[in-house]
């Protein structure tokens, strides 16, 4: 899929359900790509599950200076966001910017999204 503003390729995982994620394809895809953008929903506080098992895999393959952005939502305490922030840090990863929504994101707030998005790929595009 092709970002149109910017026409940036982009690949797209549903990391919600293990049995449907290619593990070997991602890990292939994650070491070719020049930027990230790593979603998640909160969960007790914290990045949901199978976020966490692709962040520990994504450490096994040096993505230093990476950028990246983070995105994710919450009901009633955040936690998500941030945690995943700490994790890409820690990493190495260049962290352009990230939103964090409560609930369902409204118009406004997919703006922000889209303008992060368009962030992300400039940066892509200057490499």
């Amino acid at each position: 899929m092709a970002y149109p503003p910017l026409n940036i390729e982009t690949k797209i995982y549903d990391l919600t359900d293990l049995t449907l994620i290619q593990w070997s394809d991602l890990m292939a895809d994650l070491m070719e790509a020049k930027a990230l953008a790593i979603g998640s929903n909160t969960l007790i506080g914290q990045m949901f599950p199978t976020v966490k098992v692709a962040l520990q895999l994504l450490k096994y393959i040096n993505p230093k200076g990476k950028a990246c952005l983070v995105f994710g939502s919450y009901g009633w305490v955040g936690g998500a966001v941030k945690a995943i922030e700490n994790e890409l840090k820690a990493m190495g990863l260049n962290l352009i910017n990230s939103i964090e929504v409560q609930f369902a994101p409204n118009e406004g707030d997919i703006k922000k999204c889209f303008k992060l998005g368009e962030d992300l790929a400039k940066k892509i595009k200057e490499t």
